[in-house]
């Protein structure tokens, strides 16, 4: 068989069919991941964290979950998921919790933050789902579970300040706790197996992934 030049369309065609939709999303969102990953960094690995500044992050979050999960539950392949999934009940609880933490701050929680978040991401990355698809949905639940996965740390950082170190508050971050990484394996299956029977798909579902990198960041730049 002759060789396939690097450059030419074909060569490129079957590089990204011999890589998995997992693998192919990480490539293609990896600017889009280090930016939203430094936006919270910057905040929840501080070690002068206030639980002024913590409920920011937690109702940033809820205002970008809240229309992504709704997205969800419109398609088949993302119904029972996120029905298995969902986050909003988790970060209602932590914010009614930080609430209770953050009374008497001499800061309200929508007046901070402006000037630590990262700048807004390139136009190019402003990717808008005029008109939302399965696929695009499954892009979109691969960034959620994605950030479910990397909450870790994030819950081992904000669990040794001493305003936070009892049961409440980090139930987002402490998603599916021990079984996190096995959740994450079980979606990564479903989204291969939908890419496997959906040959054309892989476009759809970057943009869909691309699109909730962006709905997750906005919130954060909107913290004054």
């Amino acid at each position: 068989m002759l060789a396939v030049p690097r450059h030419s369309p074909l060569y490129k065609s079957r590089l990204e069919s011999a890589a998995g939709i997992a693998e192919q999303l990480k490539l293609a969102t990896r600017d889009l991941h280090r930016t939203v990953e430094r936006t919270l960094a910057k905040t929840l690995f501080s070690p002068l964290l206030t639980a002024t500044e913590y409920l920011a992050i937690l109702v940033a979050m809820q205002r970008s979950y809240t229309p992504l999960e709704a997205l969800l539950r419109q398609y088949p392949a993302t119904r029972l998921l996120i029905a298995q999934r969902h986050k909003l009940d988790w970060l209602k609880a932590d914010i009614a919790y930080v609430s209770e933490l953050s009374k008497g701050a001499m800061t309200p929680a929508s007046a901070i933050f402006r000037s630590t978040v990262e700048p807004p991401l390139p136009a190019r990355s402003a990717v808008a789902l005029n008109a939302p698809n399965e696929a695009q949905a499954l892009g979109v639940m691969y960034v959620m579970e994605g950030a479910t996965l990397g909450g870790s740390p994030i819950q081992l950082a904000l669990g040794r300040h001493p305003w936070l170190s009892g049961q409440g508050g980090l139930q987002f971050f402490n998603a599916y706790g021990a079984e996190r990484s096995a959740m994450w394996m079980s979606f990564l299956e479903t989204l291969q197996s939908y890419a496997d029977q959906h040959p054309n798909s892989a476009p759809a579902i970057i943009a869909g992934a691309e699109y909730a990198f962006n709905a997750i960041h906005q919130p954060l730049l909107d913290i004054a």
